[in-house]
């Protein structure tokens, strides 16, 4: 999950001041947030309903790249 975060902000040519975290700081919490029944594995829906509840989130998966 951190180098999907990372590349995310990568891409999206973010430094990470804009969500003034760190990747794997923000990494951290996202994960805790999403595994639901604290197992230390996201299942698909977790991942899913994790990635959906989380608005920054988001809409840095859902970024458009300028043309």
């Amino acid at each position: 999950m951190l180098t999907c975060l990372q590349t995310i902000y990568l891409i999206t040519e973010s430094d990470g001041e804009q969500f003034d975290d760190a990747p794997q700081t923000r990494t951290q919490e996202i994960f805790a947030k999403m595994d639901l029944n604290h197992d230390g594995v996201l299942s698909k829906e977790e991942f899913i309903r994790g990635c959906l509840e989380d608005n920054v989130l988001y809409h840095m998966l859902a970024c458009k790249l300028n043309d």
